[in-house]
């Protein structure tokens, strides 16, 4: 017998199970599956920012992510002897408006065990040990053949929807016959994660050494633990440079052998790709299977989560509140650009270690172009949306729509006793300073949105300076489930305005 679900989810990795995780939450038959049936024993994934952890929060599983995380005092390039070249620094009680850290390096094998737990005990179903073997759609559904490998038999299922969260090599991908665009950066490494006794000086801060011998990458994880990144030379043949003698030759002028033991070292392919398009009519791409970047802005598995939250919303959307399926193909309006800034900016970092290399080897560092320093960590700054389910679906007109509205943060002597997100609900949000008069046409598409009303207080302003930014630009704003701001009252746009065009987009 064939089983049906609203949406099936193939891959649960990091995105995949956030996703499963959400749609769950939200009441949808979801069904999530995964050939492996145990996570990933060693680390990929290395950091997670402040709008993940805004993410998590919503799956109370932020914790699994802080409890086992540090965070790093900056990000800097360096010459061969470690000397700094340019950066940024992090200090260690800086919030963002997201009410978190701006970025934390974690130890995932930890966090994955955390999640995996979670999800196996949140009353999801899911399916281990079960492969995609192939599948069709038409107009109304999406139709799987699927392989278990411990009962050894075959699977049909069928839903409304299709998402690949299955890595890289996404076999989702393939069958739709969506290609990937390079961005221009591809270069083998060799990845080295160890664990270390307390008697070393390594610091705590992310460096590129930009060594024109070899390019190096280090990265400080929480205690006990330490990743190097090592560029793969021409003439160097992987298999014999993961060789763990080999590996100590590396990390000699960093640490001695006696204080370390190696986890593991393995041989990757830095790509910078993009899909052509994250959709394809009822099949949607997420994560790794739509865009794959270096590593060096630390923000692949964040551009999955993102992905995640927005297609969450708008799934919700269609399959619990009945909104036209048109609101579907702003997912890839919406995610396709932002995710090419992260992955151009990922691979602009790595060319200006090859900048720094170069230079430093012809004695022409000074002579680096300033946009060519700027979009290494200059890009660090993650862009809101421009365009999709905004005002007039644009943000050009108002430099607040399309970004992230702050996360309502209740203080202590200057510190976070609380973060108050949920106060925000599951689905849109009008936030004000004033009260608002509604008409009852209006009110009856606010109650069909679900969209939850919160009048902040002057206290609870002044004290959060991100609020206080905000609402001292505008008396009201109406945010999106996924936190970012659809659009804010002006001395010309009344909230009459903004709810109008709301329904507008969303009823099309």
């Amino acid at each position: 017998m064939t089983k049906h679900f609203d949406v099936i989810i193939v891959g649960l990795g990091p995105v995949g199970t956030l996703l499963t995780l959400l749609l769950n939450q939200a009441g949808i038959k979801v069904l999530g599956i995964d050939k492996d049936i145990n996570i990933f024993p060693l680390p990929r994934a290395a950091n997670i920012d402040d709008e993940g952890l805004r993410i998590m929060q919503r799956v109370n599983l932020e914790s699994a992510y802080s409890d086992h995380s540090s965070n790093p005092s900056g990000a800097i390039f360096t010459d061969k002897n470690l000397n700094r070249l340019s950066g940024m620094d992090l200090p260690d009680d800086f919030y963002t408006g997201n009410g978190w850290l701006p970025t934390y390096f974690f130890w995932q094998p930890y966090a994955d065990k955390t999640i995996r737990e979670f999800l196996l005990n949140s009353g999801t179903t899911i399916s281990l040990g079960t492969e995609l073997l192939s599948f069709s759609q038409n107009s109304e559904i999406v139709e799987l053949n699927t392989y278990n490998s411990e009962s050894e038999k075959e699977c049909k299922y069928t839903s409304r929807y299709l998402i690949g969260a299955d890595g890289a090599s996404s076999l989702v991908r393939k069958l739709c016959g969506i290609r990937l665009e390079s961005i221009g950066y591809d270069k083998d490494w060799i990845v080295v994660d160890v664990e270390t006794n307390d008697d070393h000086d390594l610091g705590n801060y992310a460096i590129q050494v930009c060594d024109p011998d070899r390019m190096t990458t280090f990265i400080p994880f929480p205690k006990p633990f330490k990743r190097w990144e090592f560029l793969l030379l021409d003439d160097e043949d992987k298999h014999e440079m993961m060789k763990e003698r080999k590996v100590r030759e590396l990390i000699g002028p960093w640490l001695e052998s006696e204080k370390y033991k190696v986890i593991r070292s393995a041989s990757y392919r830095f790509h910078s790709v993009l899909a052509k398009n994250f959709q394809k009519e009822k099949v949607f791409l997420v994560g790794d299977s739509a865009h794959q970047g270096p590593p060096f802005m630390g923000q692949g598995m964040m551009s999955g989560y993102r992905d995640a939250i927005n297609l969450y919303w708008k799934l919700n959307f269609v399959l619990k509140k009945s909104f036209p399926e048109n609101i579907l193909k702003t997912y890839n309006v919406e995610r396709r650009p932002h995710a090419q800034f992260i992955v151009e900016g990922s691979a602009a970092i790595g060319k200006l270690m090859e900048a720094y290399s170069i230079g430093s080897r012809d004695d022409t560092i000074d002579e680096i172009p300033e946009e060519v320093i700027n979009r290494g960590y200059g890009s660090f700054r993650i862009p809101g949306l421009e365009k999709g389910i905004l005002f007039n679906q644009s943000s050009c007109n108002n430099p607040l729509i399309g970004e992230l509205f702050p996360q309502p943060i209740q203080f202590h002597n200057t510190k976070i006793k609380e973060r108050n997100d949920k106060i925000l609900g599951d689905d849109f949000s009008i936030l004000s300073k004033i009260d608002i008069n509604i008409k009852k046409r209006e009110s009856i598409f606010l109650n069909k949105i679900n969209a939850k009303f919160i009048i902040l207080k002057d206290k609870e302003i002044k004290e959060n300076q991100w609020l206080s930014m905000f609402m001292q630009s505008s008396d009201t704003y109406i945010v999106r489930p996924d936190r970012y701001v659809f659009g804010a009252t002006t001395k010309d746009i009344s909230f009459s305005d903004l709810l109008t065009d709301l329904q507008s987009q969303l009823e099309v």
